[in-house]
């Protein structure tokens, strides 16, 4: 975002979004890159789509835990900080639920 755009938002938005600890900027990159990875190798019906969606879902979970319990951000945010992680950890497992189903019908190599 550019610096007039952080402007733009509300005070407590402007902190949470300036304040965002490193550890969340990394399990974000596993959220994204697991679950692109993720798809591009259940696409090529490969058993790695498996572990990645994993990865994916553990990134998920981490920062759902950082919005929940750990920030402000359900305050400054309001019920898109609720239900936003709430229909990723829903995709991630159900991600998770077809590779291990298409593994054990043969499906993926």
């Amino acid at each position: 975002m550019t610096d007039d755009t952080i402007k733009a938002m509300p005070e407590n938005q402007q902190h949470l979004y300036q304040n965002i600890p490193l550890w969340v900027n990394i399990v974000f990159a596993c959220e994204v890159f697991g679950g692109t990875l993720g798809s591009i190798t259940l696409l090529l019906r490969k058993k790695l789509a498996f572990p990645l969606f994993l990865i994916s879902l553990f990134g998920v979970l981490a920062q759902a835990t950082n919005i929940w319990f750990l920030t402000d951000a359900i305050s400054a945010m309001g019920a898109p900080a609720i239900v936003m992680p709430l229909v990723a950890i829903t995709i991630g497992a159900a991600m998770i639920a077809l590779s291990k189903s298409a593994i054990a019908k043969g499906w993926l190599r």
